[in-house]
């Protein structure tokens, strides 16, 4: 088996303005937690768009599951984006007016399953993520770190592939991101997802099983 993602040469520029992103090559293989870290400007959202089909480079190749996803049209990549990759975000971005299974499920509905998938789907998802009790609460009854488990359910209710999260950790307490880490180890060894984390976080990029840094726009 090839890696999940190959980034060949990816070089992002903006309005004429110097490259945010410079050429950027690397691999990350199924099953594997990696951190993106870097300072401000340094590229990780520029890379972090691309690799969630956001965006698009202006030279180089991104190969996702041995797709080029960089020849698709942005209908296509749009379609891949739903079926292959989860996403967790560190503001959590759920809705306060949905019960936490109906923000998860919202998300499958998009995804174009039926009615009742979307809920067996993510009454599982919230299984997973330790959960199950709280499906009929709301947003504002639960503590930052289960916000950020329903965020986390709400990605991998479709079991994606990849998962790409955003700090996902940048709003928590040291206690909370280390269960918030433990858990994605967690659903590595139960489901086989893989992992990519872009933090400021030392202490979270120093568990991951890799780190790539990136200054300004380049892999160091």
């Amino acid at each position: 088996m090839g890696p999940l993602i190959r980034v060949s040469n990816v070089s992002k520029s903006f309005g004429g303005q110097p490259a945010v992103l410079d050429h950027v090559s690397f691999v990350v293989q199924p099953g594997e937690i990696v951190a993106l870290v870097g300072g401000s400007g340094s590229g990780k959202t520029t890379m972090m768009n691309i690799l969630g089909l956001l965006d698009v480079p202006d030279q180089g190749q991104y190969l996702l599951a041995g797709q080029d996803v960089t020849a698709l049209s942005q209908r296509q990549r749009s379609s891949v984006r739903r079926e292959a990759l989860g996403f967790v975000f560190q503001s959590f971005n759920l809705l306060a007016r949905l019960n936490l299974l109906d923000n998860v499920a919202l998300a499958l509905k998009y995804r174009g399953y039926r009615a009742d998938q979307c809920i067996s789907q993510a009454r599982q998802a919230l299984e997973r993520v330790g959960l199950k009790s709280k499906a009929g609460a709301y947003p504002h009854q639960i503590s930052g770190g289960q916000q950020q488990r329903v965020s986390i359910a709400r990605a991998i209710a479709c079991c994606p592939g990849l998962v790409l999260a955003d700090e996902p950790t940048g709003n928590l307490d040291p206690a909370t991101s280390a269960d918030i880490f433990r858990l994605f180890t967690t659903l590595r060894a139960e489901i086989g997802m893989t992992f990519f984390i872009v933090t400021h976080d030392p202490l979270l990029a120093s568990k991951c099983d890799r780190t790539i840094e990136l200054i300004n726009g380049q892999v160091v």
